[in-house]
């Protein structure tokens, strides 16, 4: 009797601790009751599926953007072009000289083709009315358009901000591409005649246009100016043309400058990022100018350790760029 007692104790006991045993799904915290205001709630942590999937979708992502990382750096069209002597024009004065976040060839595009932009300035900011704008017509080395040698000529009219002379001053533009490097560098000499105004038949204003590729994206445009005549004036009539002329001639490009800053900000440009640039942070200060100096000073440092002629040049590239970053010469810089 005692043995069938303790037998029957110890099934009891076995029983209840099965009634209250915690199995392995409450275990894994799967399911969990909280009542709340008389309802159920029930709280599931992740199923292996489903962290499988967002493991898969993270790893997507990541992949994802290295490689729009690395197609935003691929696609610089060229690296920094320095502005070297070759490039500069004698006796002529700088009137504008800075970087802006657009390829050098919708660059061109924009400064010296029929774009919509190049008509707006003229016509809102300068006033300008009546245009014939010639097409770009030859240029070497199946270049189209664009090739050296290429030229057009375009005529207009422009308001007259002097007492003397004509109340509507007209223009004639001749413009040639004696550099073209899609790409990577396009210079070019303008030539503007103004025929009626007073000895305006004794000279021209002759204007070079050189745009650069300062990487990432950007553009480098510096534009020099000077007064050439086509018959011999006396000393004080040509003091007058030049001092009315460059004063012209820089009102102009300052308000070029105005006008692409504002422009560029109505297009949301902006240098392309490099590997290693934090968002929001490319060019290591977000402006064309540092990225183009900061290019061009780690060409200059790899050139100097790999040794060779290609030390000097690249170390010009840096203090040429640097020079950019600070606006230079007698321009504003079109970002500072």
């Amino acid at each position: 009797k005692e043995k069938e007692k303790e037998k029957k104790k110890k099934h009891n006991g076995h029983g209840h601790g099965k009634k209250n045993q915690v199995g392995p799904a409450a275990a894994n915290g799967t399911t969990t009751m909280h009542a709340t205001a008389g309802a159920a709630v029930t709280s599931s942590p992740a199923s292996p599926a489903t962290t499988a999937k967002a493991k898969a979708t993270a790893t997507a992502k990541a992949t994802a953007t290295a490689t729009a990382a690395a197609t935003s750096t691929a696609t610089v069209a060229a690296p920094p072009v320095p502005l070297t002597a070759e490039l500069r024009a004698k006796g002529h004065k700088e009137v504008l000289n800075g970087t802006f976040p657009v390829p050098v060839d919708p660059a061109f595009d924009l400064l010296l083709d029929n774009h919509p932009f190049y008509l707006r300035f003229n016509s809102e900011n300068r006033g300008n009315f009546d245009f014939d704008l010639g097409p770009w017509e030859g240029g070497a080395g199946g270049d189209g358009t664009r090739g050296a040698g290429a030229v057009r000529k375009s005529t207009y009219k422009t308001p007259n901000e002097h007492k003397v002379g004509p109340r509507n001053i007209d223009v004639v533009q001749e413009d040639k591409v004696l550099r073209g490097e899609r790409g990577s560098c396009f210079v070019v000499e303008s030539k503007v005649f103004t025929p009626n105004v007073p000895y305006g038949d004794t000279f021209y204003i002759h204007n070079r246009y050189v745009i650069l590729s300062a990487g990432r994206g950007c553009s480098r445009l510096v534009v020099e100016t000077k007064v050439d005549y086509l018959k011999s004036v006396w000393g004080v009539v040509k003091k007058f043309i030049e001092s009315n002329s460059y004063a012209g001639v820089t009102g102009n490009f300052a308000s070029l400058n105005t006008a692409l800053h504002a422009y560029m900000e109505e297009i949301g440009a902006k240098p392309l990022a490099a590997a290693g640039d934090v968002a929001g942070d490319a060019g290591g200060g977000g402006t064309c100018a540092a990225a183009a100096a900061a290019a061009a000073a780690a060409a200059a440092a790899a050139a100097a350790a790999g040794g060779g002629g290609g030390g000097a040049d690249a170390a010009a590239a840096a203090a040429d760029a640097a020079v950019a970053t600070a606006g230079g010469g007698g321009g504003q810089g079109l970002a500072d």
